[in-house]
């Protein structure tokens, strides 16, 4: 529902969605601008790259890694403000999270991501972003906590 609303305003939006296992599934996802991909671990990075947005739908998810792996592609991410996606959309300048789950709130946030993607600086803030979370950084601020703890 959300996508259609999109569509109404970008025609050109593509959405790309994982190829769920249940063919019921996929024909109720089945629209116009809607394709389906095959999970393929060495291809994940080339449709990062190759996307204008990247989104997380979903509630209550404990972290996002699809966000972290997407703003590593220079991609920014939609996501719900729910749960740890708020963490990682920590900026308006890497996306936007929408809050509820109302197909005009989930659409707006799309829209707000595809102008950010136009702006050339975005690439830069959402590959900084995503440095917050590489394993060397998220080390040290593990050992930083433990000395603080045993302090």
């Amino acid at each position: 529902e959300a996508f259609a609303r999109v569509r109404k305003e970008r025609p050109t939006a593509r959405l790309l969605l994982m190829e769920p296992k249940d063919p019921r599934v996929r024909a109720r996802a089945e629209a116009d601008g809607v394709d389906f991909f095959t999970p393929d671990p060495r291809a994940v990075a080339d449709i990062y790259k190759e996307a204008w947005v990247t989104g997380l739908a979903s509630y209550n998810e404990a972290f996002g890694l699809v966000l972290v792996e997407s703003l590593a592609s220079g991609t920014p991410v939609f996501a719900s403000a729910d749960g740890g996606p708020a963490e990682i959309v920590d900026s308006p300048n890497v996306g936007r999270l929408f809050e509820g789950d109302d197909a005009s709130d989930v659409a707006g946030a799309i829209l707000e991501c595809l102008e950010l993607a136009e702006d050339p600086s975005t690439a830069a803030a959402c590959r900084a972003r995503a440095e917050d979370f590489a394993t060397m950084t998220s080390a040290k601020r593990y050992v930083e906590l433990y000395e603080r703890l045993l302090s």
